[in-house]
């Protein structure tokens, strides 16, 4: 399979080549489905909320969904490309548009995923050169948001983490950039996409070192005193079997 802009993936800074999501990548996914699943412990409980400020009032954002947001591998690319994108020395340094950049002119890239409503330079055709890649999972994106940890819940970019009718996320970071991109989407209705792709339990897992603490209303030598300790998220979403418990975790 042949992918979407060589030199992105010519870089072999800390691994970013990769399409496997970072860490700071894995951290946001996880963060983000413990808000979807429990916002009220996830913003105001947690040590990773911002218990002074509210969610976003409009749309679905800071309302409880039933299900977690798929990972897709899909998505992070084209996350992790856009990200890439704005931070590589051109014309479009610390951009934070949804554009892609034309000097150099990598809108080229999309060209046969342009139409007359959306020129090569747009997000709709990134989206769906990423996401008509093969293996053909009827992958579709609908929405982007370029926005920074918990600055996301608290405008216009909070909604579609907690729509309940989209089922996939990627998120794109690269080195040296202060905001996240965000992509979300859903499985076509398609049997195969749902018995291939759809799978439980679903398993999210992240480090953070203290850096992340990200509750930066809580007094400085709490903030002092995280700073030194470690801390592993697991996340697991599915069934239990028939109320087994399991001998060892």
């Amino acid at each position: 399979q042949a992918h979407y802009c060589a030199e992105m993936y010519s870089q072999s800074v800390n691994s970013q080549d990769l399409t496997h999501p970072n860490y700071e990548e894995r951290l946001t996914a996880t963060l983000i489905n413990m808000a979807r699943l429990f916002p009220e412990y996830y913003w105001f409980k947690s040590k990773y909320g911002a218990p002074n400020h509210k969610y976003d009032t409009a749309g679905y954002c800071g309302k409880a969904t039933q299900v977690p947001l798929y990972y897709n591998q899909k998505a992070n690319e084209m996350t992790r490309f856009h990200q890439y994108d704005q931070m590589i020395p051109t014309n479009c340094v610390q951009r934070t548009d949804h554009s892609t950049c034309d000097n150099p002119n990598r809108c080229k890239l999309f060209t046969n995923f342009a139409t007359t409503s959306q020129p090569e330079c747009n997000a709709a055709p990134r989206w769906k050169a990423f996401y008509s890649m093969k293996p053909d999972d009827n992958l579709y994106i609908d929405a982007e948001g370029i926005c920074g940890r918990d600055g996301c819940y608290v405008d216009g970019h909070c909604s579609a983490m907690f729509d309940p009718n989209r089922e996939i996320i990627g998120i794109g970071k690269w080195k040296g950039s202060f905001s996240y991109d965000i992509v979300y989407g859903k499985y076509l209705n398609s049997n195969t996409a749902i018995k291939t792709y759809k799978k439980y339990p679903i398993v999210y897992g992240a480090h953070l070192d203290g850096r992340y603490y990200w509750n930066y209303n809580l007094p400085k030598e709490v903030q002092d005193t995280a700073s030194k300790k470690i801390t592993f998220l697991l996340q697991w979403y599915g069934v239990a079997n028939n109320n087994i418990k399991a001998s060892s975790v």
